[in-house]
């Protein structure tokens, strides 16, 4: 964590890109990068009335589809509410469709809507979030807070929950010597 916050405290942070004092180059959290580092594909599709009519063609029985999904071998039933457990999927659809309703403000975020089944899928595939941006944005954000907070006060700041992004971007630009 020490190494985190010397980076993210002192080095020289340029469209994108963490330098020394040197101006050398020693990481970068550019989308770009990031798609590099985590493979991270292009979004190429637009979430709308077209793309959700074209899904429910290719997969015409949803619980099929969502069988793939689930924990174990759950099979899925109809639910007159159209409510599904969350807790039935694997990672990292379960992730997203919690995610969906706190997006959506529901009360019980313990389970999600047959109606969502489109947009979980492509959450997680990256057809229509270009997740290197989000990260890149998030990474912009999260830095220039801290400095800001670091820079008025005295206090020593909660860790920086971003390190692992941080190291990652670090690293994927080290040039580390060979191991004999």
């Amino acid at each position: 964590m020490d190494m985190i916050r010397w980076v993210v405290e002192n080095l020289t942070i340029e469209y994108r890109k963490f330098r020394n004092s040197r101006m050398e180059l020693m990481g970068s959290f550019r989308s770009e990068d990031i798609k590099k580092m985590y493979h991270i594909g292009d979004p190429h599709d637009i979430y709308d009335k077209t793309y959700v009519d074209n899904f429910a063609k290719k997969n015409a029985d949803p619980f099929k589809l969502i069988q793939a999904w689930s924990v174990l071998d759950i099979i899925f039933k109809f639910e007159k509410s159209g409510m599904y457990a969350i807790v039935s999927f694997e990672n990292p659809y379960n992730y997203a469709a919690a995610m969906l309703c706190r997006l959506y403000g529901l009360p019980n975020n313990s389970k999600f809507s047959i109606e969502w089944i489109p947009l979980v899928d492509v959450c997680i595939n990256s057809h229509i979030m270009n997740w290197a941006t989000i990260l890149s944005d998030n990474l912009v954000t999260i830095i220039t807070k801290y400095r800001h907070k670091r820079a008025s006060s005295l206090e020593n700041l909660s860790p920086f929950y971003f390190s692992a992004y941080i190291m990652d971007a670090i690293c994927f630009y080290t040039k580390f010597p060979i191991m004999g």
